[in-house]
């Protein structure tokens, strides 16, 4: 059985009700219905993944954020990493004209078309060989990732991000770090 880190086990607790000693049974026998969760690359979730318990779909917000630290930490990347992030802020926009419309229309083709451009254009760009070392850390990274981050292609049902969640849980998380609820029972309530 593969090693699973200990975090591992609120996310199956929270996702599926299930000790994680139980999910590890499950992955022997595999789970018929996999949840689809679209997340950051937390090792948690790739855990419930390697289990057969979920199908990772990867968040481009977090993915843009990658970019937006680069050129922060490495000016001389800055102009490299604005195009992705137009690059991406291109994807966010046919895909979002594309889910206006039914699949079966034509305007939902040509922009599913589009979308497929672009990411064979952004696959083509990650498989270039970079200079800086923090270039070819992030397109490894996405290239790791890629099949969770063009889930959505296939699938446009599928969000290309999680920031609605992220969003609901904003307060509560910023509340317990400032009230201190992680520290003593009582400010958690």
């Amino acid at each position: 059985m593969s090693s699973v880190p200990a975090e591992a086990t609120v996310a199956c607790k929270t996702l599926f009700n299930m000790d994680i000693e139980d999910a590890k049974l499950l992955e022997t026998i595999g789970v018929a219905n996999k949840k689809r969760i679209t997340v950051d690359r937390f090792s948690s979730y790739k855990a419930l993944e390697r289990l057969g318990l979920v199908e990772i779909t990867y968040c481009w917000a977090h993915q843009r954020r990658d970019f937006i630290v680069a050129k922060t930490k490495y000016p001389q990347l800055q102009e490299w990493a604005d195009k992705w992030i137009k690059k991406i802020a291109q994807l966010y926009h046919v895909n979002n004209e594309r889910i206006k419309h039914n699949p079966e229309t034509e305007s939902f083709k040509i922009y599913d078309k589009q979308i497929r451009e672009i990411i064979n254009q952004m696959s083509s760009d990650i498989n270039q060989p970079y200079p800086h070392p923090h270039q070819v850390s992030l397109m490894e990274s996405m290239k790791k990732h890629w099949h969770g981050l063009t889930m959505f292609v296939d699938n446009p049902e599928v969000s290309m991000d999680n920031n609605i969640s992220e969003r609901m849980l904003r307060s509560p998380v910023l509340g317990r770090k400032n009230y201190w609820g992680n520290h003593v029972p009582w400010a958690g309530q």
